[in-house]
């Protein structure tokens, strides 16, 4: 008997399209043998669409008519069955869809950030990535921040800026740009992609740049921008005491100052159609796998990722991403992506996982996570109601 494996993607984010790049990949990977995969696309306003149309990446070129063509479907909760329901004008007709479990392929705020991860534990169905809490974390660069520091894994000098606070009383903010020095890096707390992301070369900047990154959070993350460094990035798999870490890669910024949203995700396909789905995405970045650092270093990382991923109880398949400094030999853990794009497959076949079998280990650590949920206590039976008197009133 195959699951049924609802692949979840889109919605209301500003990383609705490489999320919708991420899912081709999955669905394109996913063991058919095995799984039944539903395709569950989510709409920029957030509704769930079902549909054959969902399959070929081609057809995302125009959303509106992509819509047109597919389902709308509600997600309820029947006979302890989760369950896809198309709906006409609030009545459900008989034709439904019986999830086993879900795989989020979605990517930032509202989806990512814990937000899907509520809707299914709402409903008590399986999911393939971190719990409610871990994934909001994995969203807040600056509760990132603290939590690093907190395990004593480095991070790069900063601060926290609040943008209301900031327009009240930016003095504050300029004698602590002057200690850490500039050049300097603005990042929205809870964005990803780099989309946001702003370099402050002197003073007469800083003002400006900081409107231009408020504009996607008011939570901005301050730091010292490093000039020469390395990107080094490690995924993370695994559930309970079954934690492992993929081979560490080199990104190339392609001369760039960082890995903006174009180099990650446009350059790879400037010449041609999104036709091959391996080679879309995070996995068209130009990399060298594995890293071209020692191996001290490269079993640093492993243990600050394992690390990092325990400590918050994370689960799924995460990305986390590390600045190497050139001149001072020293390793930063920058970010930790909770669903990362393209799920960082290109990270595992060293470790003699392919991306379907990354899948499948992926969905059975979810029900075997749900299996255990099951076996808490989750309600207290109590007669309090039955001999309970409302007091006050008439």
């Amino acid at each position: 008997m195959k699951f049924n494996v609802g692949v979840f993607f889109g919605g209301k984010s500003c990383e609705h399209e490489i999320s919708c790049i991420t899912a081709s990949q999955v669905l394109k990977a996913i063991d058919r043998n095995t799984f039944n995969a539903i395709p569950v696309y989510i709409s920029k306003n957030n509704e769930f669409y079902i549909g054959d149309q969902l399959e070929d990446i081609n057809n995302y070129k125009d959303l509106n008519k992509l819509i047109s063509n597919c389902q709308k479907v509600d997600l309820i909760k029947s006979n302890n069955k989760v369950l896809l329901v198309q709906s006409k004008r609030g009545i459900f007709n008989k034709k439904q869809i019986v999830l086993d479990v879900a795989l989020i392929a979605a990517h930032g705020v509202g989806v990512e950030d814990g937000s899907l991860q509520g809707i299914f534990e709402f409903y008590d169905l399986p999911y393939t990535s971190s719990k409610v809490l871990p994934s909001a974390i994995g969203q807040d660069k600056v509760i990132q921040k603290i939590i690093w520091n907190h395990l004593n894994i480095p991070t790069v000098p900063g601060y926290s800026l609040d943008y209301y606070d900031f327009i009240r009383n930016y003095i504050d903010y300029k004698e602590k740009n002057l200690s850490l020095g500039y050049p300097l890096i603005l990042k929205p707390s809870n964005l990803g992609s780099s989309i946001g992301i702003q370099i402050v070369n002197d003073e007469s900047e800083f003002e400006e740049k900081v409107i231009e990154a408020a504009k996607y959070d008011y939570k901005i993350l301050v730091e010292k921008f490093i000039k020469n460094f390395k990107e080094l990035n490690c995924s993370v798999n695994g559930y309970s005491d079954e934690i492992e870490a993929s081979v560490i890669e080199e990104v190339n910024k392609e001369e760039k100052e960082i890995l903006d949203f174009d180099a990650k995700y446009l350059s790879g396909n400037k010449n041609s159609k999104i036709d091959n789905l391996k080679n879309s995405g995070m996995a068209s970045v130009n990399r060298k796998i594995p890293a071209e650092i020692d191996e001290e270093l490269s079993e640093l990382i492993k243990k600050y990722s394992i690390d990092a991923y325990r400590f918050i109880d994370a689960s799924g398949v995460v990305r986390i991403d590390y600045i190497y400094d050139l001149d001072s030999k020293k390793i930063y853990l920058n970010e930790m992506n909770n669903i990362p794009g393209s799920l960082a497959f290109y990270l595992w076949k060293e470790n003699g996982i392919e991306f379907d079998k990354l899948i499948t280990i992926m969905i059975e650590n979810a029900i075997e996570a749900h299996r255990l949920k099951s076996l808490k206590t989750s309600t207290f039976e109590t007669n309090i109601l039955a001999n309970y008197k409302e007091r006050g009133g008439k």
